[in-house]
């Protein structure tokens, strides 16, 4: 009979699970069986001449493989993939996805880790700056999801950033804050970096800032 059909039956009166594919199995035949045999030796008898291989899986189950056949293709070889640390690589490029782990300085301290930083702080790196082709900072502030769309001066240039609420004017400028926004006109020619630290600012920059500070990072600051 069809081998199929023999190993379904061979499953109903042994008990055993048979897992096949169907294509495996197809246009082949089994033998007939009239004698007394353990489950894994009629299962043999069955496959005689097959070449299909038996696999003991699990207890109570069978898996049947069939060999390549000459001729078939070779499995696919991927390329290798290539890890690179975070040490190696240009922090805030567009092929990093703009994202930044370290931050310029956070008021009394230097340079360091944004997960080492007890603030909430988002980055704008130079790349994102110069590839949405921002003519002012306002541009940006927009799409920062701690800021909303600000109103600049046009006399000054100065915007006027609302963060949680509260209107923040006064800038920092390399991590020195201005008592003023009159006359710290905001340039996105020569900003390299903007560092928007969301929240109660006053211990690290002074008061004006209840909302939160924006520290510019200027291109003759970074290296």
């Amino acid at each position: 009979m069809p081998l199929a059909n023999a190993l379904r039956i061979f499953s109903e009166q042994s008990g055993y699970q048979v897992l096949f594919a169907e294509s495996a199995v197809a246009s082949r035949t089994a033998p007939a069986i009239h004698e007394n045999l353990t489950p894994r030796a009629a299962l043999d008898r069955l496959l005689t001449g097959t070449q299909i291989i038996v696999i003991d899986t699990v207890l109570g189950a069978f898996t049947l493989q069939v060999p390549s056949e000459p001729g078939a293709s070779a499995p696919t070889t991927l390329p290798p993939i290539t890890v690179s640390t975070a040490s190696t690589l240009k922090q805030g490029t567009a092929e990093e996805g703009y994202r930044v782990s370290n931050v310029s300085g956070v008021g009394l301290w230097d340079e360091r880790s944004l997960r080492d930083t007890p603030y909430s702080i988002s980055v704008v790196p130079s790349d994102l700056i110069e590839n949405v082709n921002a003519q002012n900072m306002g541009q940006i502030f927009k799409m920062n999801p701690l800021t909303q769309e600000p109103m600049i001066q046009n006399f000054t240039g100065i915007p006027f950033v609302i963060m949680r609420g509260f209107r923040s004017s006064n800038p920092v400028y390399d991590g020195i804050p201005l008592a003023l926004g009159n006359g710290s006109a905001v340039s996105v020619i020569e900003i390299d970096w903007v560092e928007i630290l969301s929240g109660t600012s006053g211990f690290l920059y002074g008061g004006g800032r209840v909302g939160g500070a924006v520290n510019y990072v200027t291109k003759n600051t970074r290296k």
